[in-house]
């Protein structure tokens, strides 16, 4: 990592040590501003490109969160065709879905129901 880094600043002080050469009045001046210069505009440039990629990220942690949250229940068209399909079902609004045996538009009615669960009683002989 650390040689890396060396690397980057030598590179760094190459292109500015070139763009100095052009003002030799100025050298130690120049070659000072445009280092700075080239830090700071790739600090920002990899700055920006950092949060462009943890914004994909995000997006994709929240796709992945939607499509693992959802719910699918497997119904039987009413028809009489006896034709299973498989529905997203979602409790917060209406769900009507299309029938792909028959075409009609059904509606799917989300109840929630109570049911007392027993512990089983064991009787040893």
């Amino acid at each position: 990592m650390l040689i890396k880094i060396l690397i980057s600043l030598g590179i760094t002080a190459l292109i500015s040590g070139l763009l100095a050469l052009m003002f030799m009045n100025h050298w130690i001046l120049v070659f000072a501003l445009s280092f700075i210069v080239q830090l700071l505009a790739f600090y920002i440039g990899n700055t920006i490109y950092e949060n462009i990629l943890i914004e994909k990220a995000e997006q994709i942690r929240t796709q992945q969160l939607i499509e693992a949250s959802k719910q699918i229940a497997t119904v039987e068209c009413p028809c009489g065709e006896r034709n299973k399909q498989d529905v997203q079902v979602r409790f917060d609004q209406e769900v009507t879905y299309d029938c792909s045996q028959c075409g009609k538009k059904i509606k799917l009615d989300v109840d929630i129901k109570p049911i007392l669960t027993t512990q089983p009683i064991y009787v040893q002989k």
